[in-house]
């Protein structure tokens, strides 16, 4: 099988790799070789769409707006979808982003009582049930003030009202690129280093009409701008195994 598969051309392989799952490209890359691989992979990934949600495990600290494309996994939980935007093969890294042309790129943050959440990712899908911690709500919660009187015990309310606040949060590899900004933000633009990736007309700024969407008692305090999901191709696959 192999000696013949080392004999066809490129492009009928990357046609043949084109029509097997995710769950089985590891054992792909220990066949063949990595950039025979890569290529499949990356056909793989543009015409799979949205491939990725980036989940809150608790609406009343980050809530999503709804949409179609943001599965609520259980009852507490919110949403966003992430699509395939580059493959940094140097680097062996993916790299994801929400969807700037709808309203699905942002969390709301908001005043809870209690923190206990996580940011997690998780195939879109729901044929798989992996997932990958990336952090406690609380990493995100803490540097905004609440609107009650008081603070949170330990918050470090680092944004203000009309700033934006960079934050990055990292496990294992995998890397969360955002911004916190306050509910009165002017606008203001990223940093040079994520401009590529965004498109043109995004600009860091609270949401407009976001009063309409949710029930919940609680108010806004701030929104999480999500701009950047990275993860290391061997994170990517893990999500999918068998």
């Amino acid at each position: 099988m192999r000696f013949n598969m080392e004999r066809m051309p490129v492009e009928i392989i990357l046609e043949i790799f084109a029509h097997v799952p995710l769950s089985s490209f590891s054992v792909l890359y220990q066949l063949f070789p990595c950039a025979v691989v890569d290529e499949a992979l990356k056909m793989t990934l543009h015409k799979s769409e949205p491939l990725l949600s980036l989940v809150s495990t608790n609406l009343h600290e980050l809530q999503a707006p709804y949409s179609s494309h943001s599965p609520h996994y259980k009852n507490n939980e919110s949403s966003l979808a992430l699509h395939f935007a580059s493959f940094d093969t140097a680097h062996t890294s993916l790299c994801f982003l929400p969807n700037f042309q709808s309203s699905c790129y942002y969390f709301k943050v908001k005043n809870a009582y209690v923190s206990h959440g996580k940011l997690v990712l998780r195939p879109h899908s729901s044929l798989f049930q992996r997932e990958h911690c990336i952090g406690s709500l609380w990493d995100i919660c803490k540097h905004v003030p609440p609107l009650r009187a008081g603070t949170f015990s330990g918050a470090t309310e680092t944004l203000q009202p009309n700033t934006a606040h960079d934050i990055t949060l990292h496990q294992s590899d995998c890397c969360v690129e955002a911004c916190l900004v306050g509910p009165s933000s002017p606008h203001s633009c990223p940093p040079p280093h994520l401009r590529s990736l965004l498109p043109i007309e995004y600009t860091r700024k609270a949401p407009l009409n976001t009063a309409s969407w949710g029930t919940l008692p609680d108010r806004t305090c701030g929104y999480f701008l999500v701009e950047k999901v990275v993860l290391p191709l061997s994170a990517f696959l893990a999500l999918f195994a068998a």
